[in-house]
């Protein structure tokens, strides 16, 4: 899949799944262009970026990290749906929220 999305275009810009997360989630790197999280050649993560989308993005670990302020805000507000399955096995990470917002 990186090999393809290397050919359709680099910087990001071969508009394939990984490179649009990368383009929506991702800082911006020096060249302008969205910092990858990972060297598609050697699969070598950045984990520079990799601590950015968790700290921007990543809902469970917003919520465990805030719960003591977001909680009282949100409760009784959160509705998630997800499917049962995933090709990205997404479904994961909203049965792991799942499991969290049970235990509070």
């Amino acid at each position: 899949m990186n090999d393809l999305e290397l050919a359709l275009g680099n910087n990001s810009r071969s508009g394939g799944q990984w490179d649009i997360w990368q383009a929506v989630y991702g800082p911006v790197g020096a060249d302008g262009y969205p910092k990858p999280i990972w060297d598609k050649a050697t699969g070598r993560i950045d984990r520079s970026v990799a601590e950015y989308w968790r700290e921007h993005f990543d809902l469970g670990y917003i919520l465990r990290r805030d719960w003591k302020t977001l909680g009282p805000k949100l409760e009784g507000k959160l509705h998630i749906y997800v499917g049962e399955a995933d090709n990205y096995y997404l479904n994961n990470a909203v049965y792991l929220v799942e499991d969290f917002l049970k235990s509070n």
